[in-house]
């Protein structure tokens, strides 16, 4: 997505948990869809609930797509049951 980076990306999710982000990453890579990481690294070198300062939230990772993804992207990570 590196090539892409100057186009508007969209979140479509957001998390404190390190194992939803690895769930997610991998649902959203099975499908093909690129995303970007924003927190990772951080979430990765200090837990899941680090409180830096307040207001500061370190430990989140947001996913972010690009904005023809999202509805695809969502629907992948929130699926709806079929009635």
């Amino acid at each position: 997505m590196s090539e892409q980076m100057n186009e508007e990306l969209v979140k479509v999710y957001e998390t404190k948990d390190i194992a939803t982000t690895s769930i997610i990453k991998s649902l959203l890579e099975a499908e093909g869809i690129e995303y970007f990481l924003r927190g990772e690294y951080m979430q990765s070198l200090l837990g899941a609930d680090f409180i830096f300062a307040p207001g500061v939230d370190v430990g989140k990772v947001e996913f972010l797509v690009r904005p023809e993804d999202a509805e695809t992207a969502k629907e992948i990570i929130f699926p709806q049951e079929e009635e």
